[in-house]
């Protein structure tokens, strides 16, 4: 798929914004014509523009400047916007054409002969994300909201099946909606962004933030008491290190994170299984807990938040055995800024909770607990299907005394 990026240099600022959202999308898996990459001192400008033609969709960039110049035909806008009227012509229900709006005013941007198509509304840059992921949804031809297949008429004489803990189990499949969610769990007891906790199941729910469906589940104890009971993938809460080998295998990482935690990590079937172990028993914790034994169950696809621990104790253990480079590095545009070999590696560390970027990915913060050095790594759900790790630097830690510089 060929997408045509069509807008107007109006200003150096606009310009900048264009090259931007191109530089995001091509990031993203949208191979774009777009004159900045293509058109060379030599180049044939016409030839350029008339791949409007040939592209399957095109994304059209509707400001002022872009207004003025394709109602008076003036310029390469003006040519383009007579091959765009054409193809317009031969079908009003073409839907090659993708019209954002990058202007205050929707009456200023956007020629007459577009005025009664749909718009995505890029003109309030703090809600960029939003109507960024609607532009990819667009172009992708991946909507939101998916008409279902057409069902049978309901037998009105049969009762339906009551909910039982077989369709709570159902939730580690991953996928589904929050509706599904609230509907078999009840109300969160607890809700910040895309992370749900229901205390009264002993679940943390997390949920994906492109198309906001399940991608990762957490059982533990919660702030109310009560432990998940039943097994995840052969697995309960509790058992120990040994009956979880003999279900799953010998896993494929062994993280020792701090003094009280191991982290035996799975992968079965594209899906991240997380296992806490008890190495330590604190002194706050509860009298039922044991040393050696299962301290939570997390299942997480691999584009997921609750991937991003695990993965990121998955590249310390492959510094600390010697490697170079973590295997999850992104090789085309990882960045790594810090020492393999330094002395801080052979120590214990904390891990702070995962932040959410601005602009894409996620970044997750380690401190190694004796020559507080920290380590930041980039992670990155890579065309929204599998996490890498974009970029790795090092940095001192600031002192607590001089309070939060953040």
């Amino acid at each position: 798929m060929k997408i045509f990026l069509h807008y107007s240099w109006d200003n150096e600022p606009h310009k900048d914004w264009v090259l931007r959202l191109a530089n995001r999308l091509v990031a993203d898996g949208v191979d774009l014509y777009f004159d900045r990459y293509d058109l060379k001192p030599g180049a044939n400008n016409l030839h350029f523009m008339e791949q409007i033609e040939h592209a399957d969709k095109v994304i059209l960039v509707m400001s002022e400047g872009y207004k003025s110049k394709a109602e008076d035909r003036r310029g390469g806008i003006g040519y383009e916007y007579q091959i765009l009227a054409s193809i317009l012509s031969r079908s009003l229900t073409d839907t090659k054409f993708i019209p954002i709006l990058r202007g205050d005013r929707y009456q200023d941007c956007i020629p007459m002969l577009l005025s009664s198509y749909l718009y995505i509304d890029f003109s309030d840059d703090t809600t960029f994300e939003e109507r960024y992921i609607a532009l990819l949804r667009t172009v992708f031809d991946e909507p939101e909201i998916i008409k279902p297949i057409l069902g049978k008429k309901p037998d009105f004489m049969v009762p339906k099946p009551s909910k039982t803990a077989d369709v709570v189990a159902d939730i580690f499949s991953l996928g589904w909606s929050r509706q599904k969610v609230k509907k078999v769990l009840g109300p969160s007891q607890s809700s910040v962004g895309i992370q749900e906790q229901y205390w009264s199941h002993g679940l943390e729910v997390y949920y994906n933030r492109h198309w906001n469906r399940v991608d990762g589940v957490l059982a533990n104890h919660s702030n109310a008491g009560v432990q998940y009971e039943d097994e995840i993938y052969g697995v309960k809460i509790g058992d120990t290190f040994a009956q979880v080998k003999s279900r799953l295998g010998k896993p494929l990482n062994w993280g020792i994170p701090d003094e009280h935690l191991s982290m035996a990590l799975y992968l079965i079937d594209g899906v991240y299984l997380t296992i806490p172990i008890w190495r330590a028993v604190p002194n706050h914790a509860p009298m039922e807990i044991k040393q050696g034994t299962v301290m939570s169950i997390g299942v997480a696809a691999e584009h997921s938040i609750l991937a991003c621990t695990p993965l990121v104790m998955i590249a310390i253990e492959e510094i600390r055995q010697g490697a170079k480079r973590p295997t999850l590095l992104e090789h085309r545009r990882g960045k790594l800024d810090y020492d393999p070999k330094a002395l801080y590696w052979r120590e214990h560390y904390e891990l702070s909770a995962v932040q959410i970027g601005i602009y894409g990915g996620y970044f997750v913060q380690v401190c190694f607990t004796e020559s507080k050095k920290e380590l930041v790594f980039w992670l990155y759900d890579l065309a929204w299907d599998k996490m890498v790790i974009r970029s790795l630097v090092e940095q001192d830690r600031m002192d607590d005394d001089h309070g939060d510089q953040s």
